[in-house]
């Protein structure tokens, strides 16, 4: 057993089958600046609260995963350049060293699932990045995915990804891709991919009941909700924008899990901000979505009592 730590609030909300949602801590380490990745961090408590559920904050310090996190450890991973990045293998070394790490999409699943929670809220998922067939770079969000039935409310890939290469490879893992009131298969910072969703669900009620039955199957789910459309960027010019960090990333040699926050912060500085302001809003908004859905699988979960 991993050693976790609850925050007081998230201790009484499993205790008493109160809905949690988990939320990725890298987003505010590794993808926002300060003091806006602070202010987001607090905000994204307050949205899940104000909707009936309780947030929690993902955090590896001192040899302990904390599950939920006062605003002393927020400031920490928000104002800190030496905080680990943790994906799956790092659990245990960020452990061990007594690190302090932010946990990106798979090992906010893994923390997650050790935690009995079973829904966390993110901005996109990683995938298959689109020098695969050169570097074989595939997120281990997909992996983590395949192996806990954990729900991931996101925006979609990240558009700097291959979207199409990392659909196929959810399809071969049989992970359902349930778009919240949309057909269209967002790519984190536009509404439309140019793909689809597998299913177009109408209601919380009807994400959770798709939810419940899919326990049944290996794996988890992947809800999509599009960022508001105020906020939306237009995907011929993220991809023009997106093309232009990879090569820029190409020539400095930058791989591996610097690239991600390479592109987005390039992404950031060509759009003028734009990138910023649209991340900020699809978290937020997913973060009410992912809060709503986990209110109606409590509900599922009372009535079966």
């Amino acid at each position: 057993m991993f050693p976790i730590k609850f925050s007081p609030e998230v201790s009484h909300a499993l205790n008493n089958n109160y809905p949690v949602v988990a939320i990725e801590s890298t987003i505010f380490a590794h993808g926002l600046p300060y003091p806006m990745n602070l202010e987001c961090a607090q905000e994204i408590n307050k949205i899940i609260l104000d909707n009936g559920a309780t947030p929690a904050i993902i955090i590896l310090d001192s040899g302990f995963i904390n599950i939920g996190c006062n605003n002393k450890l927020l400031k920490k991973i928000t104002n800190n350049q030496n905080i680990v990045k943790v994906s799956t293998r790092e659990i245990s070394t960020t452990l061990v060293s007594n690190k302090c790490g932010a946990t990106t999409v798979a090992g906010t699943i893994v923390c997650a699932n050790a935690a009995n929670i079973n829904i966390m809220v993110t901005g996109g998922i990683g995938g298959i990045h689109s020098n695969f067939k050169h570097t074989h770079d595939m997120s281990t969000d997909l992996i983590e995915l395949s192996r806990n039935k954990i729900s991931v409310v996101c925006s979609g890939i990240k558009s700097i990804l291959d979207i199409p290469k990392t659909l196929e490879y959810l399809e071969t893992i049989g992970i359902p891709i349930i778009g919240f009131n949309t057909e269209k298969f967002p790519s984190f910072y536009s509404t439309d991919s140019g793909f689809l969703n597998t299913y177009n669900a109408k209601s919380f009620d009807e994400i959770a009941l798709i939810i419940d039955n899919h326990k049944e199957i290996k794996g988890g789910v992947i809800i999509t909700n599009p960022p508001p459309e105020k906020y939306s960027i237009d995907n011929e010019k993220i991809k023009k924008w997106t093309k232009r960090a990879i090569e820029e990333a190409d020539n400095m040699n930058i791989t591996g899990n610097k690239l991600t926050p390479y592109i987005l912060k390039r992404l950031r500085e060509i759009s003028n901000n734009k990138t910023l302001k649209t991340n900020i809003e699809l978290i937020y908004d997913n973060a009410r979505i992912a809060s709503n859905i986990a209110v109606s699988q409590m509900k599922i979960l009372n009535n079966k009592d």
